[in-house]
């Protein structure tokens, strides 16, 4: 008589390959949505950058021009303007305030206070930018 052979039952680990598999592939799509949400962040940033710099330029685009009429014209230069930048356009506004009569060295001249002030985009809005720059200048 033949004896029957007693095979031990293996127990069953079907269930965790699968549960290790949706683990991994929940992982993989919180490092996708962090990276993704990283990138936008990066882009947005590196977009106001930019714009921040062409409104600084803008700025000072309309200082340097109301400087040269100060000295050149011995005009104080007030009021708007326009300058466009390759893909935006900034309303620049200049002030100019001046101071006559100082003496420097036997010489009297005329100091120019000129403000700048370049603007794009709704305040509040997304494409919001304002830059301000300021120079003094001796018009003798």
């Amino acid at each position: 008589m033949k004896t029957a052979m007693n095979i031990p039952h293996r127990h069953s680990s079907h269930g965790f390959i699968l549960i290790t598999v949706l683990f991994l592939i929940a992982v993989l799509a919180v490092m996708i949505v962090v990276m993704s949400t990283t990138t936008s962040v990066q882009n947005i940033t590196t977009t106001y950058s930019l714009l921040q710099a062409r409104g600084y330029v803008a700025a000072h685009s309309g200082l340097d021009y109301a400087i040269q009429r100060a000295i050149s014209a011995s005009e104080c230069l007030s009021g708007p303007a326009t300058v466009t930048l390759p893909g935006i356009s900034f309303n620049v506004s200049t002030s100019c305030s001046s101071t006559t009569g100082i003496n420097e060295a036997g010489n009297l001249s005329t100091v120019y206070q000129i403000t700048a002030t370049a603007v794009t985009g709704t305040f509040g809005s997304v494409g919001y930018v304002t830059r301000t720059v300021r120079a003094s200048v001796n018009g003798l």
